[in-house]
């Protein structure tokens, strides 16, 4: 028995370890996965760059069903005040706290330009026209079409090393932008494999996707700034409104009472008209005639 526990123990060490070599082992270099990996990178920059415009807050402030993703690319939901969940780790729980440390990072350290989290977004600028939040947000495009320039630069400059050189940095560099250094994509190194045609296709995929991704990137952000503009014209003119009526509440309020106190004193106001003689009044010939025959013979009788 003890043979049998003894023999089951060194079994699974040495399935574990092998286990372990196996998930370590680096990814084959080849074309479905370079693209693979290329697209991954790319949705990362434009969820950066959408973190520009929108902002990102705290996990703790993040609204119930807001969608996070970690260091590996892995999105999160908020499930709860204080649950995340995801999809690809089902029965896993993370708090606020996980998430906010497991959230992606700028892959550009902030004194190069990075961007640090938490962060406001530019559309969440309070108090100013849409027109002067146009500067800011085509800056922020510029640098989204940079980041993705030098991205596939270096993609190119990765395809010209072995899987055998690991993961070693490697600069971009694209006409108008900073230089980019990234570490390397083991998944594009194809300089063992000497196939041309999965170094073409990879690297005209990152070019190809990459210009579609500005393109729709840029499309959305004419409805945005539409939608922006509408939104802040709205706020602006209730605003107006609201003044508006608070200034002519008192107004009118003291119009109304002036002009009751002033009924009030008519009666003191002499007539100098021809109709103030008048009587009976139209008013009393025609609806109490019993009354004004009365008031008639009373008037007349004194003469008599």
């Amino acid at each position: 028995m003890k043979r049998f526990l003894l023999l089951s123990a060194i079994f699974l060490l040495g399935f574990a370890s092998f286990a372990k070599v196996k998930a370590e082992e680096p990814p084959v270099p080849n074309e479905a996965t370079c693209k693979a990996r290329i697209d991954h990178e790319l949705a990362r920059e434009q969820r950066l760059y959408r973190y520009a415009l929108f902002g990102r807050s705290k996990a703790e402030d993040a609204g119930i069903g807001e969608v996070w993703f970690d260091t590996e690319g892995i999105a999160w939901y908020k499930a709860a005040k204080n649950k995340w969940v995801s999809l690809t780790h089902p029965g896993l729980e993370w708090t606020n706290i996980t998430m906010e440390k497991q959230a992606e990072i700028d892959t550009i350290p902030t004194d190069k330009g990075g961007m640090n989290f938490p962060r406001p977004g530019f559309f969440d600028t309070k108090r100013v026209l849409t027109s002067d939040l146009i500067p800011h947000v085509e800056q922020g495009t510029r640098s989204l079409q940079c980041r993705v320039n030098t991205l596939c630069a270096a993609v190119r400059a990765m395809m010209q090393l072995s899987s055998t050189d690991g993961a070693i940095p490697v600069t971009g560099t694209a006409d108008g932008c900073l230089e980019r250094e990234m570490s390397s994509m083991m998944e594009c190194q194809f300089a063992l494999t000497k196939n041309q045609v999965d170094n073409a296709l990879a690297f005209t995929h990152c070019e190809d996707v990459g210009e579609q991704l500005i393109e729709r990137e840029i499309a959305l952000l004419k409805l945005l700034f539409e939608y922006d503009a509408s939104y802040r014209s709205l706020l602006q003119f209730a605003g107006f409104f609201d003044t508006f009526l608070e200034d002519l509440r008192w107004t009118v309020v003291g119009n109304i009472r002036q002009a009751a106190s002033i009924i009030g004193w008519l009666h003191r106001i002499p007539c100098f008209t021809s109709s103030c003689d008048e009587y009976p009044p139209q008013l009393l010939r025609e609806d109490r005639p019993e009354e004004l025959n009365t008031n008639i013979s009373s008037q007349s009788s004194p003469s008599s």
